[in-house]
């Protein structure tokens, strides 16, 4: 069956305030997995609402006339949709890939995230990178899909800027740099984004965060 093809893993850890913070997966069919987090500017419960709005769509794969495996369509589906002069003036981020276990090929768009991370068997994390503008900031903007092969054995990781925009006691900032610097280094297993979450409070020496920080990762069985 599909699923054996992957590991999947999931990790989150809600700040203060209420977010709109998402990420999830479903397969498309037999051989290709969605994978996606987003997240909606500002906290309270409008921005909650328009966060599981989103969700709901991609989940039913409700685009309309979007073909769900083409990234960018995906996303430029979703700017249709969600305009922010209609939305209380809200848009968000957002980091979609499709990952297609049968040709070995994951593609990906992408609308202001930090990037994903490819994490290959002996390399350094490959950043992949989103170009698009915030979904709802403009109409008619197009978003394109980018592709690269994935090797079994490859990680790919997604994850909410609240994991590294994180204040020190010092009042030192974290950093996007210092963060990918330390997922090689993560232990194996099905604990990783816990300890990656453990790290994150142990830089900000206190437990909960201003942020929403979301984690989501995804294997590529050998």
């Amino acid at each position: 069956m599909a699923g054996g093809f992957v590991q999947i893993l999931g990790g989150d850890s809600p700040s203060e305030s209420l977010g709109g913070d998402a990420f999830g997966y479903h397969w498309l069919d037999g051989t290709r997995l969605a994978v996606y987090l987003l997240d909606v500017c500002g906290h309270g419960v409008g921005p909650a609402l328009l966060g599981v709005s989103a969700m709901n769509v991609l989940r039913s794969g409700a685009v309309p006339g979007r073909d769900m495996g083409d990234p960018g369509a995906v996303i430029e589906g979703l700017n249709d949709l969600f305009p922010m002069e209609r939305h209380n003036d809200l848009f968000f981020t957002i980091w979609y890939g499709v990952l297609d276990t049968a040709a070995g090929t994951l593609r990906w768009s992408g609308g202001a995230r930090p990037p994903a991370l490819l994490l290959r068997p002996g390399a350094k994390p490959e950043r992949l990178m989103s170009q698009g503008l915030m979904v709802g900031a403009a109409m008619g903007v197009p978003y394109d899909s980018e592709q690269v092969r994935i090797e079994p054995g490859s990680r790919l990781l997604l994850s909410s800027d609240g994991i590294f925009e994180l204040a020190r006691p010092d009042g030192s900032m974290a950093s996007l740099e210092e963060f990918i610097a330390t997922v090689p280094h993560a232990p194996q297993g099905p604990d990783r984004l816990d300890a990656m979450l453990a790290h994150a409070r142990a830089e900000q020496r206190r437990d909960s965060f201003a942020d929403d920080v979301s984690l989501l990762e995804v294997r590529l069985e050998p």
